[in-house]
C-alpha cells in the first residue's frame, strides 16, 4: 500500500475586477509539520504577498522555502522537480534580480518550532505563461544559503541553496473559493500524464469503504493541444459490480473535502449530458464501472477536456461519485437534478490536477 504523507491544498478566490486573486495553501508533511500559507495578487502586474504559519519545525531553525517546477507528488516531494526556473538562472535570494522564479529564501521557526512569515515577491505570478498554478510549494530541512555558498558547497548553492531534504510540499491549485479551518487529509495518489504535458492528481477519500491507496497511476495522453485526451487508470475499493459518476469539477479546493470542489466544470453554461454529447459540461465524463473485485479500470477518450488555454482543467478537481451518472436523461422528479449533476449522488473521492514532468 502506498500512502502520501504530505498534503497541501491551495486555492484562490474568484477573479474580481481585472485579475485580483487571493488564496490559501494547507501544508502537511511528516507527523509534526503542518501549516497554512496565503498568497495574494491584486492585479496582473502586481507583486504577490505570501503570508503564513507553519508549525512542527525544530525550535529556532531556518528552512528553505521554494516553488518547484512540478505539481507531481506521486513520489512524494522528490517528483516535484527542481526550483521553478523557466529562464535558466542560477539560484539566488528573493531580492536578487537574477534568480529562479521559485526562490523565496527561508522561513524562520521560533523557540516553539512555529514559523510565521510575510513576504512580497515581484517575480512569482498567478497569471500567464509563467503562472505558478499547478506547480508545488516545498519546505526544506535546512536554511537556504541564497546562492552564496563557497568551496565545495558552491556548485550546489547555485542550484538549490544547499537547503537539504524536502520536508513538505503541495500543489498550487487553480483559482477557486476561500474557506477557513481546512481539515487534515492523508490521501493516496494517482498520476495523470500527457505526451506533451503532464498532470498529477491527489485523491482524498472521505468514505471509509472506498480506498484508492493501491490505485495504479492514471494517465492522460494528448499528442497536441488540439487532440482529444485519453484518460486511463485504476481505482480500487468500490462495492462489487457498481457504477460511479466520474467528473471534473470546477475548483481544486478540497478544504471542506470534496464538497468544496464546486459543481461540474461548465464554463459555457450547458446542461449536464453524456461524454459523447456535443452540448454538455466540459467535466462530464460519464461513469466508471467496478468489477466483482471492486476495481474500476478506466479508459476514456474525450474531445472537450483540455490541458491547454483558458479552459484547461489543470488545477481543477476529479470527483468520483456514489451512484451511476444518468447522463442528463432523468425524467419526472429526477429531471431537474439530472440536468445539473446526472443524479450521481454523494462525492466519494476527489483530487487536484497539477502539472507533472513530461
Amino acid at each position: 500500500m502506498i500512502r502520501i504523507k504530505i498534503v497541501a491544498i491551495f486555492f484562490v478566490l474568484s477573479v474580481h475586477g481585472i485579475s485580483s486573486m487571493r488564496g490559501v495553501a494547507i501544508l502537511n508533511g511528516n507527523e509534526t509539520v503542518s501549516g497554512v500559507v496565503w498568497i495574494t495578487q491584486r492585479q496582473i502586474r502586481d507583486h504577490v504577498t505570501i503570508e503564513g504559519m507553519i508549525t512542527g519545525l525544530k525550535p529556532n531553525s531556518k528552512h528553505g522555502f521554494h516553488i518547484h517546477e512540478f505539481g507531481d507528488l506521486t513520489n512524494g516531494c522528490a517528483s516535484a522537480g527542481s526550483h521553478y526556473n523557466p529562464f535558466g538562472k542560477n539560484h539566488g535570494g528573493p531580492k536578487d534580480s537574477d534568480r529562479h522564479i521559485g526562490d523565496l529564501g527561508s522561513i524562520t521557526a521560533d523557540a516553539n518550532g512555529v514559523a510565521n512569515f510575510l513576504t512580497y515577491d515581484n517575480k512569482v505570478t498567478l497569471h500567464g505563461k509563467h503562472s505558478v498554478v499547478g506547480r508545488a510549494f516545498v519546505v526544506h530541512e535546512l536554511d537556504d544559503d541564497l546562492g552564496r555558498g563557497s568551496g565545495s558547497k558552491k556548485e550546489e548553492s547555485l542550484k538549490t541553496g544547499n537547503a537539504g531534504a524536502r520536508l513538505a510540499c503541495g500543489i498550487i491549485d487553480d483559482p477557486s473559493q476561500h474557506h477557513s479551518d481546512p481539515p487534515h487529509f492523508i490521501v493516496p495518489w494517482n498520476k495523470l500524464q500527457t505526451s506533451s504535458r503532464s498532470v498529477e492528481g491527489k485523491w482524498n477519500s472521505k468514505r471509509d469503504g472506498l480506498d484508492q491507496s493501491g490505485a495504479n497511476p492514471v494517465d492522460i495522453d494528448i499528442r497536441s493541444k488540439y487532440d482529444p485526451v485519453t484518460i486511463e487508470g485504476t481505482i480500487i475499493g468500490f462495492k462489487p459490480n457498481t457504477r460511479h459518476g466520474f467528473h471534473i469539477h470546477e475548483f481544486g479546493d478540497l478544504t471542506n473535502g470534496c464538497a468544496s470542489a464546486g459543481p461540474h466544470y461548465n464554463p459555457f453554461g450547458e446542461n449536464h449530458g453524456a461524454p459523447e454529447d456535443y452540448m454538455r459540461h466540459i467535466g462530464d465524463l460519464g461513469s466508471v464501472r467496478a468489477e466483482a473485485n471492486g476495481v474500476a479500470n478506466i479508459l476514456k477518450n474525450d474531445d472537450q477536456v483540455t490541458l491547454y488555454g483558458k479552459h484547461s482543467v489543470v488545477g481543477r478537481a476529479f470527483v468520483v461519485h456514489d451512484l451511476p451518472d444518468d447522463l442528463g436523461k432523468g425524467t419526472g422528479d429526477k429531471k431537474a437534478e439530472s440536468l445539473r449533476t446526472g443524479n450521481a449522488g454523494a462525492r466519494l473521492a476527489c483530487g487536484v490536477i497539477g502539472i507533472a514532468k513530461d
